[in-house]
Formats: C-alpha cells, sequence, structure tokens
C-alpha cells in the first residue's frame, strides 16, 4: 500500500473583528491541524500502540480534504451560501469529532479518484488509467496506464511511461529507488481490481470474483462519474496544453 503523504495545515481565526476585541479571559477561537506523511500504521484506529491519536481515530470513515471546508463553516457557524451548497460535495466531520463513542457517518459515500496527468490532449484515452472508486473500506482502482500509443515522455505522458517500465520488471521509479514493483503497484491489464483495504491494507488480495456484484457496482458508478465530469472538465480547459505540458524537444 503506498504511503499517501498529507501535509496540511490550516490555521482559521473566526468571528474575529478589530472593532470588537474578545476579551482577555476568553480563549482564542483557532482551528489548528498539522499532518505530515502519514502511513498506515502511524494513526492509533490502524494499530498504533507507541502514540496515541484518540482525536484522529474519530475520522476512521471515508473522509476526504472535500470534508476541510464544510467542517471549518460548521465549526465556525458559518452558513454556507444557497448557490454554493450543491457545487460542495463534502461533508461536516463535526459530528465524528465531537462523538465520543464510533458511530455510523455516510456509510454509502462514494468517493472517486483520477491522477488527472494526461498529455494535452489525450484526456479521452486516459479514462481508465490510474482510477479508483472508493466505498467504505473497499477500493476499486486500475492502476494503469493508458492504451494510447502517443502518450510517451516526450509529450509528458511521465505516469503512463513510468507505469509500463514498472511492468515490465523495473524496480526503481519516482519515489523509491529500489522497491517499484510496490509502490506503483501495476494492477491487472483490461480489468479493476477490488481491495478490502481494512483486512488488506497493502492491497494484495483482489476480490473481484469473490464480491462480483460489489466490484459492478462500483465500475457502473465510476463510468456515471466520468460521463458527468469530463464535458466538465473538457469546458474548463482541462485537455487544453499548458506552460507546464510543453512538448519535450
Amino acid at each position: 500500500m503506498r504511503h499517501v503523504t498529507i501535509v496540511l495545515l490550516l490555521l482559521s481565526t473566526v468571528g474575529c473583528n478589530l472593532a470588537n476585541a474578545r476579551k482577555a479571559t476568553e480563549q482564542p477561537n483557532i482551528i489548528y491541524v498539522f499532518a505530515d506523511d502519514w502511513g498506515y500504521g502511524d494513526l492509533g484506529c490502524y494499530g498504533n500502540t507507541e502514540v496515541a491519536t484518540p482525536h484522529i481515530d474519530k475520522l476512521d470513515h471515508l473522509t476526504a480534504h472535500l470534508d476541510v471546508l464544510p467542517t471549518l463553516c460548521d465549526l465556525a457557524g458559518v452558513t454556507v451560501p444557497v448557490d454554493l451548497q450543491s457545487k460542495l460535495d463534502g461533508f461536516s466531520l463535526r459530528p465524528l469529532l465531537e462523538s465520543e463513542k464510533t458511530q455510523a457517518w455516510h456509510e454509502d459515500r462514494l468517493l472517486f479518484q483520477h491522477v488527472g496527468r494526461w498529455p494535452s490532449g489525450q484526456a479521452a484515452s486516459h479514462k481508465y488509467a490510474q482510477c479508483a472508486v472508493r466505498q467504505g473500506h473497499y477500493l476499486l482502482l486500475r492502476s494503469r496506464p493508458c492504451e494510447n500509443p502517443e502518450c510517451t515522455p516526450q509529450v509528458r505522458g511521465d505516469q503512463c511511461h513510468t507505469l509500463r517500465r514498472v511492468e515490465t520488471g523495473q524496480t526503481q521509479a519516482v519515489y523509491t529507488q529500489k522497491n517499484a514493483q510496490f509502490h506503483w503497484g501495476v494492477s491487472p491489464a483490461l480489468r479493476w481490481a477490488l481491495f478490502d483495504t481494512q483486512s488488506d491494507p497493502s492491497c494484495q488480495q483482489d476480490l473481484t470474483t469473490e464480491k462480483p456484484e460489489l466490484a459492478s457496482t462500483l465500475t457502473d458508478a465510476y463510468d456515471r462519474w466520468w460521463e458527468k465530469v469530463y464535458p466538465v472538465m473538457m469546458k474548463a480547459g482541462g485537455d487544453a496544453a499548458s506552460a507546464r505540458r510543453r512538448v519535450r524537444r
């Protein structure tokens, strides 16, 4: 299982008004969250017995960065404008943070992931390249390069190029000097792979044959999601050339 490096630094002072300063006896209304290079076993809810992480353990649900803004608004007593509410996909984490016991929290939630690194003009051929769907502790993924022969390092198709080399046996790649086979985790060709990240955090046991209905449900959900976001992404210039994606000479 890849380590997910998260550096999240939120320093939000709310309700401050220079014309009406708080009394010295009142506590400052500050929310401070810092996390650096978490690995799977660094949290108490995943087995760490040396460092207690009780508050973070409460977030042992399918949460994401999408939930940060709704949470801060909730804690600050700020109402999200009506015209923006439908555009926010996240949920407030406040019920989890304030609860003294484990509770259900948006258990049917789906999170869609896509690396989104393709050469200009090749978005359509990368629909199933480096993407995933998550629900609960299940992860459906296709950690694959695209099938487009024009996706090469010369046009900045670096991610797919690396995956192709790892698939052929390369052990050194970006982020690792000798463990590319595990770190990049190339999945089987032309299909999805399903894992239970709770019982199998390193994603070694493919469950697609054991749970075909779940795999099919998540696959259909991904297709619907792509069909929904693709035209919006194209309209916003998601397949256009940029200064960072110039062709290499």
